[in-house]
């Protein structure tokens, strides 16, 4: 019985391996895009944004450098309630996202960034807790093509905004 226990073992697991190895191979490999060509990554040394490309999707990620993306929808307001630790911008045949995570909160930020996304004709549905730290939870807006999700907890937010096209 035990004989048969360790034979069970050894298949899964030359099949998990089987498996894993048809699974590496066909990954196709991103083609990061080059300043100079051949270098294979496009970075900004002042930011460290490095841009990857693979197939008809662009992913840029943002340093911690990199402060609001520049190319965020006008209708989306600032978050300026603390310091952008960074994040990314993602471009696809279906529209743009873009994810920055923000640290050092101030107290009411989630509150008054939902404000802010009324105040610029947002539709918006929160659920706000506050605590001693701070506030977390989710603000959830959306006006025409643009959605925002903010989501906060332990002293760090992200904010995401995709927008169709």
């Amino acid at each position: 019985m035990r004989g048969l226990s360790v034979v069970a073992v050894i298949v899964m697991t030359a099949g998990v391996l089987g498996a894993c190895r048809k699974s590496v191979r066909s990954v196709q490999p991103a083609k990061a895009v080059g300043a100079g060509g051949e270098s294979g990554a496009d970075s900004d040394a002042e930011s460290h944004n490095v841009t990857i490309e693979t197939g008809k999707k662009r992913v840029e990620i943002l340093g911690s450098g990199a402060g609001w993306p520049q190319e965020m929808p006008a209708e989306v307001p600032e978050f300026t309630e603390g310091s952008i630790i960074g994040g990314n911008v993602t471009v696809t045949p279906e529209g743009r996202s873009w994810e920055v995570a923000v640290g050092q909160l101030q107290p009411a930020a989630m509150t008054n960034y939902e404000s802010k996304l009324k105040a610029a004709g947002f539709q918006t549905s929160s659920m706000i807790m506050n605590a001693e730290a701070g506030e977390s939870g989710s603000v959830t807006a959306r006006k025409g093509n643009t959605s925002v999700v903010v989501i906060s907890a332990k002293g760090t937010t992200t904010i995401s905004v995709a927008l169709k096209k």
